[in-house]
């Protein structure tokens, strides 16, 4: 994983910061204003979801009720993108519809806003 430094970051993350965790490869990284921080030495790197196989980037339309504007959800970066947390899965927009990306499971509540684990889409 590349190390990409997120500079100028005065909020301390931990436990009780209120920010959502998401784990994934082996770590927790925080949710935060559209990144993922990941704690390490003094400073906080600036992590992605990959795209793989197990967190694709493919046209996969789901129905959403959302436009994904200004509307509040937590963004999340997948690749060359950003997600949005959605009702347990991470939407990406596209076009006229929302394509699920991720599926979100195992909310585990380590934060006030909770832990999510990473898993690959289920095949349909």
């Amino acid at each position: 994983m590349e190390h990409v430094v997120h500079t100028e970051h005065i909020h301390t993350h931990g436990a009780d910061c209120g920010h959502i965790t998401i784990e994934h490869e082996g770590h927790i990284d925080y949710v935060h204003d559209g990144h993922l921080h990941f704690p390490h030495e003094e400073h906080y790197d600036d992590h992605v979801i990959m795209i793989s196989q197990q967190h694709p980037a493919a046209c996969a339309p789901v129905k959403c009720a959302c436009d994904h504007i200004d509307c509040g959800h937590a963004r999340i970066p997948h690749g060359d993108h950003v997600d949005y947390l959605y009702h347990g899965q991470l939407h990406h927009k596209h076009g006229d519809h929302c394509d699920k990306m991720i599926e979100v499971g195992d909310m585990r509540w380590k934060t006030r806003r909770g832990t999510a684990t990473l898993r690959p889409l289920r095949s349909t």
